[in-house]
């Protein structure tokens, strides 16, 4: 036979064999469940103090000059996660959720115009156009501080 082979068996030894073992009862639910926690609280840190993008780009201003993404504090608010069998994932069930993530074009369904207020001015308008100001995704140091949880968790477990 040509090449190299090693075996190692791992039975032999016992500490590992042992951690092994453990790893296979780790609860993965409560695994997901704390990362689908730290996935929204990245998140709402996102909207309420960074104002960027996972990627880093600042997001566009708005028209009222305010705090973006942040008028009343219902985006913030509604974030939440869910955890399947093997996934965790987290965002918002408010109807506006999406076109603030993607960006988009708004347009009446039953009037000529849409109407709103901008500060105190009535504002009517054929469309509006909503940059994207994405908010959900992953940052650098976003995925670092889910290494970081992942490993510390099992790290926790295997003592």
């Amino acid at each position: 036979m040509s090449g190299i082979q090693i075996e190692v068996d791992a039975s032999q030894l016992s500490i590992i064999a042992d951690r092994f073992n453990r790893l296979g009862d780790l609860d993965k639910h409560e695994l997901l469940d704390s990362l689908g926690a730290l996935g929204v609280s990245q998140t709402q840190q996102r909207i309420a103090t960074e104002k960027r993008s996972p990627d880093g780009a600042p997001w566009a201003p708005n028209r009222r000059g305010g705090s973006i993404l942040m008028l009343m504090g219902h985006l913030l608010g509604s974030l939440s996660h869910q955890v399947g069998s093997d996934q965790v994932s987290w965002g918002s069930n408010l109807v506006y959720a999406a076109i603030h993530q993607r960006g988009g074009t708004i347009r009446p369904k039953r009037a000529k115009r849409l109407a709103f207020r901008v500060g105190n001015q009535m504002v009517f308008a054929r469309q509006v156009n909503i940059p994207a100001r994405p908010y959900l995704g992953f940052s650098s140091a976003n995925l670092a501080e889910i290494r970081e949880t992942v490993h510390a968790w099992i790290e926790e477990r295997l003592k």
